[in-house]
């Protein structure tokens, strides 16, 4: 049985936002969208093997520090997803909600960057790497 809801947002990167994705109101661990890539080895800064130790941890994941990459993403993605808004002539919001998924064993988690007025997510992705036209395979797993 698939059952789809929605949990209110929490400030992004706060203990309480990464409790609400390592855990679901049952207490039984999800995996988020972002870490999704882990299950399938294709996740570039996490193994499946981190990302079991995680979910088996008796207490959630704290904050992580700041670095270069959070930062550049951080500042840059409010003004691309009006950038794209403006591009396509469409009216995008970023949600005060999280995307939540349980399919049998199966828990998961998403915080969408944007989504339309029809409901179409928007994942916005910074890099500094040179753009090779190629989705990269972590990026593939996360959407």
């Amino acid at each position: 049985m698939q059952n789809r809801y929605t949990e209110p947002k929490l400030l992004h990167g706060s203990q309480e936002w990464l409790e609400a994705r390592w855990r679901d109101h049952n207490g039984l661990s999800r995996v988020a969208a972002s870490s999704a890539a882990a299950v399938h080895d294709e996740h570039e800064y996490m193994t499946a093997g981190d990302l079991a130790t995680e979910l088996l941890a008796d207490k959630a994941p704290e904050p992580k520090k700041i670095n270069a990459a959070m930062e550049r993403g951080n500042r840059l993605e409010p003004v691309l997803i009006q950038w794209t808004s403006d591009l396509e002539e469409i009216t995008l919001k970023t949600p005060d909600i999280l995307y939540c998924f349980e399919n049998g064993d199966a828990r998961m988690i998403a915080t969408l960057d944007a989504i339309s007025a029809d409901g179409m997510p928007f994942e916005i992705k910074t890099t500094k790497k040179r753009w090779d036209g190629v989705l990269p395979r972590q990026w593939y797993w996360q959407g």
